[in-house]
């Protein structure tokens, strides 16, 4: 508890949250997905069709725990203590998930998951 009162934790707590929402708007670039919402370590993933429950089953076999509050999204709920170290290994394994399931589906990185064609 002592440790959560200081306030270089919580500044460490908002900047990796910074991070990996940095490194989810990336994603969500890449593979055409919607917003990156949320605050701190608590982040959510829209990806504009409904693959949340297929992301979060994939990603657990690979190691990354992560939910699904609605069948488009997928919610990335780390501990208070993660490092920015922990949040590039979480986007490395989102990054293989997502691209195995588009590769699956016949998608390159211009469509998103409902195959539409983002305009450039």
């Amino acid at each position: 508890m002592e440790e959560i009162a200081k306030p270089a934790f919580l500044a460490q707590v908002t900047q990796v949250g910074e991070y990996l929402a940095e490194g989810l708007r990336r994603v969500s670039r890449r593979y055409r997905c919607g917003e990156v919402r949320g605050k701190g370590l608590l982040r959510a993933l829209d990806q504009k069709c409904d693959v949340g429950a297929e992301i979060v089953e994939t990603a657990r076999a690979r190691g990354l725990l992560l939910n699904t509050p609605r069948a488009d999204s997928s919610r990335f709920v780390p501990a208070l203590t993660v490092s920015e170290a922990d949040a590039d290994q979480m986007l490395q394994i989102l990054e293989e998930v997502m691209a195995a399931l588009w590769a699956r589906d016949g998608h390159d990185a211009r469509q998103n998951c409902a195959g539409t064609v983002a305009r450039t």
